[in-house]
């Protein structure tokens, strides 16, 4: 019998008795053997001849009734340590993984090539390498037997980002949701998907956050997959947008001044079941042009909130007219010479100031004229309007004194004669109906 370790050899063992049984004493059996092997494994190693010779080296065969017992040939595999690759620490990404494993068989034109056992989802593993195939040579893995052929590694969760979908609308008086749906998915592994289920609900103008409540990954087979993510969950926004309605403005534009605030009528249709829009407006007093500006000052119905609406058109120009001032009401003056001031009466009149003029409107005074002595003054007469009246007309009336009727007696004298001519040239005897004074 012979043994030897794989090396791509053939073994053979042509001489050689392994055993022989009741010789004689001094007698030794000599073997000739027929047998060849060069795989790992066992094969007979026949005995083709036997001599027997005698303690003198004489042939003493004949003398024996021998019987032939095969020996045994057998190559052990040779044993190979398992080289592993140094990463041990993997990231999930949806692909079968392990270390590197390799083998050098030693024996010259021998290739071996190593499969190993992997994993796929995040967690912990040992890989088991084995011989898959070898080439070149006897090109048998049974050749070989490995060592340190496991390896203790590693898949980590994958890190990803999901987040939430986003939505926006204008407001409709009905609550905004988007309760699926992922915005976006940073990191996943290829042909994964993301589904996200959301919470947030807003109906008002304005904006709410939309909470990414919980997220699925499955892979392109539909398998769930989540569990291999580190996720961080972002959240999405919803937005609901102001409504854009326009302001009917009034046909009136222009208004004549009165006193009080006027400007065109503003009205808004929202559009919007049970909701109605007041809207307050500038306005303007005096005369002169403006620009009314509408806004919206309440809602009522529904969500009551001026906020939900934006105005367009929302400035109308308009005119205040000045208004017609109202002329006084006067009544000439006559009457006789007394040496005091007389002028007309006069009433009412309002919206500017009364002016007058006594040289036919030449030159004009806010002074009332006046009339002493005997004679007539023809005074004109208008209101010169303020800013929110117009000038009135031009009237007329006077301001008459009539002479003072009275009699005057002429002086008296008298003399004894005395040859010269009696005068008296000044002072009156009497007078009557003088203003007194005069």
């Amino acid at each position: 019998a012979a043994s030897d370790v794989y090396k791509r050899q053939v073994l053979t063992k042509t001489d050689g008795c392994e055993s022989s049984t009741n010789l004689v004493s001094g007698h030794e059996a000599k073997c000739t053997n027929t047998g060849a092997l060069l795989n790992a494994g066992s094969s007979g190693n026949t005995l083709s001849k036997v001599s027997v010779v005698s303690a003198t080296g004489a042939d003493v065969t004949d003398n024996y009734e021998i019987t032939k017992e095969g020996g045994r040939l057998t190559v052990k595999p040779k044993s190979l340590a398992v080289t592993w690759g140094s990463t041990t620490t993997f990231t999930y990404n949806g692909n079968a993984q392990a270390p590197t494993a390799s083998v050098a068989t030693g024996i010259s034109n021998e290739t071996m090539t190593v499969t190993r056992t992997t994993g796929t989802n995040a967690g912990s593993y040992t890989s088991t390498a084995s011989c898959s195939s070898v080439t070149g040579g006897q090109a048998k893995c049974s050749n070989y037997t490995l060592t340190g052929n496991t390896k203790a590694f590693t898949i980590g969760a994958k890190a990803t980002t999901i987040t939430a979908a986003s939505a926006s609308k204008t407001y409709d008086g009905t609550a905004l949701t988007k309760t699926s749906g992922c915005a976006s998915s940073t990191n996943l592994a290829t042909g994964h998907t993301a589904t996200c289920t959301n919470s947030g609900t807003i109906t008002s103008a304005g904006s709410a956050t939309n909470t990414l409540s919980t997220v699925v990954i499955k892979d392109a087979s539909g398998t769930d997959v989540t569990k291999n993510y580190a996720i961080t969950k972002a959240n999405g926004k919803l937005t609901v947008n102001k409504k854009s309605v326009a302001v009917t403005w009034g046909s009136t534009t222009t208004f004549t001044y009165n006193g009080g605030a006027q400007a065109p009528t503003a009205s808004v249709a929202t559009g919007i079941s049970n909701e109605t829009m007041s809207v307050t407006k500038t306005t303007g007093t005096n005369a002169g042009s403006y620009t009314s500006t509408a806004s919206c000052s309440s809602v009522t119905g529904g969500q009551a909130k001026c906020s939900n609406y934006t105005l367009t058109g929302t400035t109308k120009a308009f005119t205040i007219n000045k208004a017609s001032s109202t002329i006084p009401t006067i009544t000439a003056y006559e009457g006789t010479y007394d040496a005091a001031s007389h002028t007309f009466t006069m009433s009412g009149g309002s919206g500017g100031t009364i002016n007058y003029s006594t040289n036919n409107g030449t030159t004009w005074t806010t002074t009332k004229p006046t009339r002493t002595t005997a004679g007539t003054t023809t005074v004109q007469v208008k209101i010169v309007g303020d800013k929110n009246h117009n000038d009135t007309s031009v009237i007329s009336t006077t301001i008459k004194i009539d002479k003072r009727a009275i009699t005057v007696k002429a002086a008296v004298a008298e003399k004894i004669y005395d040859g010269t001519v009696l005068t008296k040239t000044d002072g009156c005897e009497s007078s009557t109906n003088l203003v007194s004074g005069h």
